[in-house]
């Protein structure tokens, strides 16, 4: 078997929520596929690298199955001892590539490939989606990342320029350290400053100076770096016997946050939600696409008209600025998230789903139960509002998603309980016991205090808060709240 280059340079395995399979259920629902249910799916990723985003979907969802294939020994050793060292029965990390994959793997629901498609042959890319079409179920979800024109027609002339002088050093370090000098340089001297040229040279010089060595040995240095217009992935992935379905982040599929003269022209040019697609990568100069397909055949409703919606559960981080908040219609309320968003409302029935949502986090409700909720938070209510309870707050809970306010979800997220004797992710224990930065329940990286980072990896449900931190309880007790909302501790009766 081929050495590989992650071999030499192995790239950090993070988790990437896009790609975890409560998400892409809950988006192809939202387009009228009725994709398998998360919580007990069978998965397969393609290039999984150590299982950086597979082994935290596993301990996530123990009634589910994983397997992860790479071409890297070394990463896939690595990841097979942290699963032995988490004793995860439900995911297997296999080495080879993907010709070993045959008929015997059988079908899986969802298939992630994350970042790998633009750095293979094309024999390759052609594989990656003849193993989707081959292994989806009929309802399954395939997700795929590439790299794409317009945007890497500027950045190719980047790297082309760093491959020509980073080609002379044989060691990946020294070309890593090699190509930087050599865009700084380029960066600073270039005497087109106040071009487009130069302003690219300075932009992606200041940028690269944020991103590790792993991270631009594989971007920009790889032997193969191949872009694609999204309009081609699509004709490859309809050769091949699949349709597509839709971006993992929809709201970058819409032109609404465009001048209305802009929207109308789009409509005029591409009538078509594949043209317009097109077109927006056009306008936005667009680098890099994250993409759902499905097996072809199956029906694919564009209208987000909000169905959907009535089976799913709602949840949101934003909680009130203030402690009161004045719910009559036209008074400005704000609100805020933990990272710091605000968002601002004076429309009453908005104001109300926000209180009842902030309420319940990390909770996720159901569709209907909301709808009571919201009814008693807002009562006594007018006419106006009856309808807006009604079935037009679908279509209120779709925009609403469309724009980053909530989430939606086919199943409810794992809850943890901040119970006396609380029990934290294992894996999280693990990762507290190595670095300040640790995957929770949710697919997200969260950062802990020094408090957290302490008392983390001692919540193995065995002990109480009071044997934890005998001389501070009550901090502790605080402490171990604040890992319950950031969906760190398990739920009771997890396994």
């Amino acid at each position: 078997m081929t050495l590989s280059s992650y071999d030499e340079v192995p790239y950090p395995s993070y988790p990437f929520p896009e790609t975890q399979p409560a998400h892409l259920a809950t988006v192809a629902r939202l387009f009228g596929v009725p994709a398998p249910a998360p919580d007990v799916c069978r998965v397969l990723e393609l290039g999984c690298a150590a299982g950086g985003n597979l082994i935290p979907l596993a301990v996530a969802w123990p009634r589910a199955s994983f397997i992860g294939i790479d071409l890297s020994g070394y990463q896939i050793a690595e990841g097979r001892e942290r699963v032995r060292r988490l004793g995860l029965d439900n995911i297997e990390l296999r080495h080879g590539d993907l010709s070993d994959l045959d008929s015997g793997a059988g079908t899986f629901d969802y298939i992630i490939c994350h970042g790998v498609y633009s750095w293979v042959a094309r024999s390759v890319q052609e594989r990656i989606l003849a193993v989707s079409r081959d292994h989806l179920t009929p309802h399954g979800v395939a997700y795929v990342s590439y790299n794409t024109y317009p945007g890497w027609h500027l950045m190719s002339a980047i790297r082309d320029m760093m491959l020509y002088h980073a080609g002379r050093f044989a060691a990946p370090s020294a070309r890593v350290t090699q190509a930087r000098a050599f865009l700084d340089f380029l960066a600073r001297w270039s005497p087109a400053r106040d071009d487009a040229y130069g302003a690219l040279l300075r932009a992606e010089a200041a940028s690269l100076r944020q991103k590790s060595d792993a991270y631009l040995y594989h971007e920009h240095l790889e032997a193969v770096n191949d872009p694609i217009y999204f309009a081609e992935f699509v004709r490859r992935a309809e050769r091949a016997g699949l349709s597509y379905l839709a971006e993992t982040q929809v709201r970058v599929m819409l032109a609404s946050d465009l001048p209305p003269e802009v929207q109308e022209s789009l409509r005029l040019l591409a009538p078509d939600v594949l043209d317009l697609e097109q077109y927006l990568d056009f306008l936005r100069n667009r680098t890099f696409r994250r993409t759902l397909l499905c097996r072809t055949g199956g029906a694919i409703d564009r209208s987000l008209g909000g169905t959907a919606v009535e089976a799913m559960y709602v949840a949101c981080t934003l909680r009130p600025e203030l402690e009161t908040v004045d719910l009559a219609e036209g008074v400005e309320a704000w609100f805020v998230d933990p990272g710091g968003g605000r968002l601002r409302t004076t429309d009453r029935v908005m104001k109300g789903l926000l209180l009842t949502l902030g309420a319940c986090w990390p909770r996720a409700t159901p569709t209907a139960e909301l709808r009571r909720e919201m009814a008693a938070c807002l009562a006594p209510l007018d006419e106006a509002v009856r309808r807006e309870l009604g079935s037009a707050l679908s279509r209120r809970l779709v925009d609403y998603y469309l724009h980053g306010v909530i989430e939606l979800h086919v199943v409810p997220p794992p809850v943890g309980i901040a119970d006396e004797r609380a029990e934290a992710s294992p894996l999280a224990r693990l990762q507290a016991a190595e670095s300040d930065r640790v995957t929770n329940l949710r697919h997200q990286v969260m950062a802990l205090t020094v408090e957290e980072r302490r008392l983390l990896p001692m919540l193995d449900g065995t002990r109480t808060i009071a044997e934890l931190a005998p001389q501070s309880a009550a901090d502790a007790a605080a402490a171990v709240r604040q890992l319950a909302a950031k969906s760190l501790l398990l739920p009771a009766r997890w396994h």
